[in-house]
Order: structure tokens, then C-alpha cells, then sequence
């Protein structure tokens, strides 16, 4: 409202005087087009702060909107009226403001999935807040005389200005999030400018966790390209957000351990490699290394992988190695992998374990837990489901700190190597981890 309200008197010298029907369409025109424009020009500090984006085809987008708008609600409240004369006639009203609200849908929807009209700035920090709204503070007074219109886009542009830069790059650390998908799996890790997607969580007929969780997460990091993402095998609940993700951001490449899977995993599939999107094998001994980051794939075996058995069992486990940081994450791995790991490496430790199949209460293989022997248990589930919470209390009870993004939302581990800290953004506990040991270096056969 403010920013309208500075922006708009300059209208009138914009736009001209007369009552021709050219001046009146100019008029109207600039009319929706600065007011859109002033709008989220004063509200770019909000909309970065919750979105970690801004659209910059919107305020064009509104010359459309803001006329179907009018006419919708002048079209309701007609109804409204009509309805104590006529109901027959309020149905004539309600009819014609339904058509234009599907109209309206089907526009934003097309914009939304064919137009790439959004800036990814991330969210900004209190100092860059602080700076932007002194710098503007001084922008007003120092160029009083400057007409309100341009003193509403030098804002915008120096809003974006300072934001940009510093939302948008990568920790010098290793960090992990490990996100509340609800019942599946989504882990981003970053490293650097490098950033690997673990999993898309689950898809149904009236949830997205890509939609819901993910990109977000990603927007308000200032990411809006991911270099890999690793499907470690064909259930839905580890790539059911994958075609979502593909529609918004770009995708540097996908990993999967298997082709094989169920109409819809081939079908996702299909449409990566129709994106041009490389599809590739990632299995046993395939390695990763990006400066002090190596992801080592342990299982399964590229022989494995192609056999169309349980799905579980073509789980990609991949070992994570930052200095002495050391993290495991388990996938869906049942037993029968877990044992075949230790048995392959009877000395393997971690800091961090992702706990096998969301925690569930058949999922842990005893002498696995012992053997790699972790400071920190994650499990990424929804809602608690039999057994589950026995489970829980038996990995508190060996001593582990235990975390699970039912409970404690969304859970970002930072390490440097030497040590970590892990911070939950629901129940805000945080735990850390000091002059963390190296641990045993394994040997790929």
C-alpha cells in the first residue's frame, strides 16, 4: 500500500491529460503496470525473506489479472444481489465469475510451467536487511526531487543488489539437510558451489514434496540448480518429486542404480532424458570426489542392481568423507545389504548414520548398528507407525543421539571437517560434535 501510495501520484505527469480513448487506455495500462510494479517493488524484502525468490514477469502478468480480478468480484457481488431478486439470475452471475476464475488458473498455471520468470536470491540476513533499508533511507532523503517512480525501481534495484551476491553462494563447509518429506527420503548436500540431491520424496494424488518441501528449501538456500540428484531406488516415496523438480530448476544430471522399476519410475525417467537430462548407472566402486568431499557408492553391485527383485535391495548406500566426517546413508537397505556391508568392511565407522527404511522397527540389522558404531542416528519419517517408536527408544537406548524429521523438522548437519553441528529447525535442539576422530579408511575391492 505504501508503495503504491508514493508511486502513483506521478501517474498523471506520466501518463498525460484527456479524455481521448488512446490517453484513457494509456492511462489504465500504466495504472495496473506501476501499481504491480510499486507493490512488489516494497515488498521485495518479504517476499525474499519467505520465498527466497522473486518473479519478474508478475507485475506484466497483472495487466491481465487485475482486469479478470475486477470483473470477478464485480461479478460475486452482483450475485450476491441477485440472489434476493432472482436465484436463476445470481446463477447467470456466478457462472461468469467462474469462467474467469478457471481462465485466470489456467493463465497462472501456463505462465507458472512454461515462462523461467523468477529469480533465485535465497534469503536474506538481518545485516543485509539492516544495509538495504538504511541505503534506501538515505536514496529518499538525498534524491528527494527524484520523481517517486524511479525512486521505487533504484530500491528494487538496490534490494536485489545486495541480496544477490551473497544468498545465492555455496558454504565452505559440508552441509547436509536432511528434509520432512513425510513418509520418504530427501537429502540436499552441499559442498562448495556443489549441490547433490538425495531422493525427491514422495508424490500423491494431493501432495508434492517436491512442491512442498523441496523447493523451497532449495529457493530459500539461493539454489536454483542442482548438479546431481541420486535416486536410490524405485519406490515413490524416493523419486515421487523427481518430475516436479525437473519442471522448476535445472538438473545437471540424475544417478539411478537400476532402469528397472514400475510404469511410473520408467516413465520419470523417460521424461529426464527427453529434458536432455543424463540418466547414468551409479553403483559399486563408483566414486565422487569435489575437493575435500568424496561420495563413495558401497552397494549395490552393478550385477545386483539388475536383478528385478526387491527394490530394496538395489538401495544405493553411499558413504560420505569430509576430513574425519564421515556420514552413511542407508536408503531403504534391508539386512541381508547391511550384513553383506560389514561383512566387505569389518572396520567401517561413521559419525552419522542415516538409519535404514525411516526407522522402522524390522529395519536395523543389531550387529550392523555395533559395527559402524555412529555418534548421530537420523530417521527420515512421517508420522510414527507400529513399531516405530520402540524403535527410536532402542537407538536412544545404545546411546545415540537420535534426530527424525517427524519430530524435529528439517535437519542441517555442517561440518568442517574436524567438527560437526547439527541444527533442527523444528524443535530447535542443537547438538554438536568437537575433534571428531578419523575413522578407519576402507578399501574398495
Amino acid at each position: 500500500t505504501l508503495g503504491i501510495a508514493i508511486v502513483l501520484p506521478d501517474l498523471g505527469q506520466v501518463a498525460g491529460s484527456g479524455d481521448s480513448l488512446t490517453l484513457r487506455l494509456r492511462r489504465y495500462v500504466l495504472l495496473c503496470l506501476f501499481a504491480s510494479l510499486a507493490a512488489q517493488t516494497f515488498t521485495l524484502p518479504l517476499l525474499t525473506y519467505y520465498f527466497g525468490r522473486v518473479s519478474v514477469m508478475g507485475f506484466a502478468l497483472n495487466l491481465i489479472a487485475l482486469p479478470m480480478v475486477t470483473l470477478i468480484v464485480t461479478a460475486g457481488l452482483e450475485a450476491s444481489i441477485a440472489v434476493l431478486i432472482s436465484p436463476s439470475l445470481a446463477k447467470i452471475f456466478i457462472g461468469g465469475a467462474a469462467l474467469l476464475s478457471r481462465w485466470l488458473i489456467a493463465i497462472a498455471t501456463w505462465a507458472t510451467q512454461t515462462l523461467d520468470a523468477t529469480i533465485v536470491t535465497g534469503t536474506p540476513s538481518a545485516w543485509q536487511v539492516t544495509i538495504a533499508l538504511v541505503v534506501v533511507g538515505w536514496f529518499a532523503v538525498r534524491f528527494e526531487r527524484m520523481r517517486n517512480i524511479s525512486k521505487a525501481a533504484a530500491i528494487g534495484l538496490v534490494w536485489l543488489a545486495l541480496v544477490m551476491p551473497f544468498t545465492s553462494a555455496g558454504s565452505e563447509h559440508l552441509e547436509m539437510t536432511f528434509l520432512y518429506v513425510g513418509h520418504g527420503d530427501a537429502t540436499l548436500i552441499r559442498s562448495g558451489d556443489w549441490t547433490l540431491l538425495v531422493d525427491t520424496g514422495p508424490r500423491g494424488q494431493w501432495s508434492d514434496a517436491a512442491q512442498t518441501h523441496i523447493l523451497p528449501a532449495l529457493f530459500v538456500k539461493g539454489i536454483s540448480r542442482l548438479d546431481m540428484v541420486v535416486i536410490t531406488h524405485p519406490h515413490s516415496d524416493h523419486f515421487g518429486g523427481l518430475e516436479s523438480l525437473m519442471q522448476a530448476i535445472e538438473i545437471g544430471e540424475i544417478r539411478v542404480s537400476t532402469f528397472e522399476g514400475d510404469d511410473d519410475y520408467c516413465h520419470v525417467l523417460d521424461k529426464a532424458k527427453a529434458r536432455g537430462i543424463p540418466v547414468r548407472r551409479f553403483c559399486y566402486p563408483d566414486s565422487i570426489t569435489l575437493g575435500r568431499l568424496t561420495v563413495t557408492v558401497l552397494s549395490p553391485d552393478s550385477l545386483l542392481a539388475q536383478v528385478d527383485e526387491d527394490p530394496n535391495l538395489t538401495s544405493i548406500v553411499m558413504k560420505l568423507t569430509y576430513g574425519a566426517f564421515e556420514a552413511l546413508l542407508c536408503a531403504d537397505a534391508p539386512r541381508e545389504v547391511q550384513r553383506n556391508l560389514i561383512e566387505r568392511w569389518p572396520d567401517l565407522r561413521v559419525t552419522l548414520l542415516k538409519v535404514p527404511h525411516h526407522g522402522r522397527a524390522d529395519a536395523m540389522d543389531e550387529t550392523f548398528l555395533q559395527t559402524v558404531n555412529p555418534s548421530i542416528a537420523v530417521v527420515s519419517a512421517g508420522p510414527p507407525r507400529g513399531g516405530h517408536a520402540e524403535a527410536i527408544a532402542h537407538l536412544e537406548g545404545s546411546g545415540l543421539e537420535v534426530v527424525t524429521t517427524y519430530h524435529d523438522g528439517a535437519i542441517e548437519v555442517t561440518t568442517d571437517g574436524e567438527w560437526c553441528q547439527i541444527g533442527c529447525f523444528g524443535s530447535q535442539r542443537t547438538l554438536t560434535i568437537d575433534n571428531l576422530r578419523p575413522t578407519p579408511t576402507i578399501g574398495l575391492d
